[in-house]
């Protein structure tokens, strides 16, 4: 196993104080220790930035970004822009990984030099009770396509916690200031890319499930927007790639759907109007690829074409 091998670790922070200590300690104290932790202060407003520095001050491997709040999406430009790294991995700073973990890649990286690693995880609530987890099976696969198809219809999870990548996948990538769908957007462009993926059956990320985060938020005007930029940009990069557009289907019917029952909510009968035209317009583009999906993917798009007023009135 190269020691010479840079893992660039990125942990994104907004108010995290009560659960920093324990993200950053499973980092600075890795059994391999070639990394670059980049840490980004994203407008905090609690103690977040205070214990950043205090770990930044007894470990040189630490590089601080401190920026005003604009989401995990332009955290992770900004650590993207100063990344050195061979591979690049992130890590919420509410949640935490094994010791091992960056050992364990670098020796899987060493033989197989894959494009993406992929792992599992478990997640755990606030009594430290694990409600979830989830195992691969452990299987490379080579070839574009090959990955894209694995990707799309066996991996659940489109978290960019769970896989480190080559930093050459991030080259001209497209990222938007904001944190609602960055994973979705950013997964999406690397499987594009991703000539190689191996999975492997650690289970090396701890998800903390927290009611109050970003994440798990109720949609309100900012965040339907946010949302409506991230469906924007799947379509524009899917209509670079048509082959690519079944597997997206199911995510930007959803999105839209949302987008539409918030607005109907609001009233605003004019954009619903505007919405469900369009759909129906894109729903043209989607038939073919429909055919193909699940059956509760084709009875959700064609309800939603049928009777979408109805669908949003009742949707909560």
């Amino acid at each position: 196993m190269s020691k010479d091998l840079l893992f660039s670790v990125i942990i994104p922070v907004y108010n995290m104080e009560l659960y920093l200590e324990r993200c950053l300690d499973s980092i600075v104290n890795q059994s391999y220790t070639n990394l670059e932790i980049i840490i980004v202060n994203d407008g905090s407003v609690d103690n977040s930035l205070r214990i950043i520095k205090k770990y930044a001050d007894t470990d040189n491997r630490i590089v601080v970004i401190d920026k005003i709040n604009e989401g995990i999406g332009g955290a992770y430009i900004d650590a993207l822009s100063v990344a050195k790294g061979d591979y690049i991995s992130f890590v919420d700073g509410d949640d935490y990984v094994d010791l091992d973990m960056y050992e364990v890649l670098a020796q899987h990286i060493s033989e197989k030099k894959a494009d993406v690693i992929q792992f599992g995880y478990q997640s755990f609530d606030s009594n430290d009770v694990v409600t979830f987890e989830h195992v691969f099976e452990e299987k490379y696969i080579v070839g574009n396509k090959n990955v894209e198809n694995y990707y799309y219809n066996k991996i659940p999870h489109p978290s960019i916690g769970l896989k480190v990548m080559k930093k050459e996948l991030f080259q001209d990538i497209v990222l938007l200031r904001q944190n609602v769908g960055i994973d979705v957007l950013v997964s999406l462009q690397i499987f594009m890319r991703a000539e190689s993926l191996l999975l492997i059956k650690n289970k090396f990320y701890h998800i903390f499930i927290r009611e109050q985060s970003v994440s798990r938020a109720k949609y309100d005007e900012k965040k339907v927007k946010q949302l409506e930029n991230i469906r924007k940009e799947l379509f524009q990069i899917s209509s670079t790639r048509p082959e690519i557009f079944k597997y997206i289907m199911p995510t930007l019917i959803n999105e839209t759907i949302i987008i539409t029952s918030y607005y109907y909510k609001m009233r605003d009968y004019t954009k619903v109007k505007y919405l469900i035209k369009e759909y129906r317009t894109y729903f043209k583009l989607m038939y073919k690829s429909l055919l193909l999906s699940r059956w509760q993917v084709q009875l959700k798009a064609v309800s939603f074409l049928l009777f979408p007023r109805i669908y949003c009135k009742f949707k909560k």
